[in-house]
């Protein structure tokens, strides 16, 4: 076996798995001011060992105490390593957003919806 030497790594950001209603994977994770939510093209026509083909959208995140508020944690107890969103309410509008949004950012939350993902549930906490 030979030694290589690798260079340092550096995490750019830490993804957390989600299942959303409709039983697609994707994940979301910050890298600064921006949040990151990694969809599964499922379109996409796959070449040589490729198993799946994934898309890295990019958006500005919403200011940290809006990510995961103390009351919307999920309870210690909770221990699934693939943790669902939460289920939507019955026939209840969407919460207001900033005045001010991009088209770019209507679009890509439109996208979003269209995948069955909600761009407003609340990030959760996950103490693993």
């Amino acid at each position: 076996m030979s030694s290589r030497n690798f260079a340092p790594r550096v995490i750019l950001a830490q993804m957390r798995q989600y299942t959303s209603r409709s039983g697609n994977t994707y994940f979301v994770g910050f890298m600064g001011k921006t949040k990151l939510v990694l969809l599964q093209d499922r379109d996409a026509e796959c070449t040589g060992a490729e198993v799946a083909r994934w898309t890295l959208h990019v958006e500005e995140a919403p200011p940290a105490e809006e990510r995961s508020p103390a009351a919307q944690r999920l309870p210690t107890e909770v221990t699934s390593g693939q943790l669902a969103l939460p289920a939507p309410a019955v026939h209840s509008p969407a919460p207001p957003r900033p005045p001010g949004r991009k088209p770019s950012d209507r679009r890509a939350t439109e996208l979003l919806r269209e995948r069955g993902l909600d761009p407003d549930a609340p990030i959760i906490e996950d103490n693993l």
